[in-house]
């Protein structure tokens, strides 16, 4: 199959080790974390108490983009953060966008041909928080709207959220709470085989990330997990 990302040869033989060529080729490396906002015309359960673009908000990118600082070394800082919505031509600007409760996303026509147009230029789009069959039929729905065509698969050890920067050992998702299932990350790629979306289901890292500075003494090895989940991600998009 293959990768979203090259392997990078000269591993270092420890478990969650980063490659020393990818830590180099990082280091000054600017990124700005963009979170897509967007109204909801669906019904919103009271669990979701604020709007469902902002989920976690500022907190999650935060912590997520202070984590990368300190470790993958790159000119990053916890302000590097943007809200935009699918019809802003900024979004071209940023090679990954972050939408978090996709279940309760509806994008009109316009959003759509805006999002396909982004993806086939080689932007990504991740996708967190959002849980049960009924949610996930409702965003394979969205897609086949968006790429007609293209389908989710389950990703795996090879693809970048796992092997990026951080070379993980399964593919496991971390959750912070009970969810309807097993959590999973899928993704659609594009005719070149490169990841144009990823969906972390039945999961919530942004969760992970608002708390880290308090879950990490709690759960540390899953709240870390969720930060290389997240690095990975980012890092595979930089290099597309």
């Amino acid at each position: 199959m293959n990768s979203n990302c090259i392997t990078l040869v000269g591993l270092l033989t420890l478990t969650f080790s980063p490659s020393i060529l990818a830590q180099s080729s990082l280091e000054g490396r600017e990124f700005t974390f963009a979170r897509i906002r967007f109204e909801s015309s669906l019904p919103v359960p009271v669990r979701v108490n604020s709007a469902p673009w902002g989920h976690d908000h500022p907190k999650a990118e935060e912590n997520l983009l202070r984590f990368m600082a300190a470790e993958l070394k790159m000119a990053t800082s916890p302000t590097d953060r943007v809200v935009l919505e699918l019809n802003d031509p900024q979004i071209s600007d940023h090679p990954l966008l972050f939408l978090t409760e996709p279940g309760y996303w509806n994008p009109s026509d316009d959003e759509v041909s805006n999002l396909r147009g982004y993806l086939n230029r080689g932007g990504m789009l991740v996708l967190d928080d959002f849980r049960g069959q009924q949610e996930w039929n409702h965003v394979v729905e969205i897609f086949q709207r968006t790429l007609p065509g293209a389908n989710f698969e389950d990703l795996t050890l090879e693809d970048g959220p796992f092997q990026a920067f951080y070379q993980l050992d399964s593919v496991d998702l971390p959750t912070p709470y009970e969810v309807p299932g097993k959590p999973v990350a899928r993704g659609i790629r594009g005719a070149d085989g490169e990841l144009q979306v990823v969906a972390f289901f039945n999961s919530d890292l942004g969760d992970f990330w608002e708390w880290s500075d308090s879950l990490a003494t709690r759960v540390p090895d899953e709240t870390r997990r969720s930060l290389e989940i997240g690095a990975n991600t980012i890092v595979c998009a930089l290099r597309k």
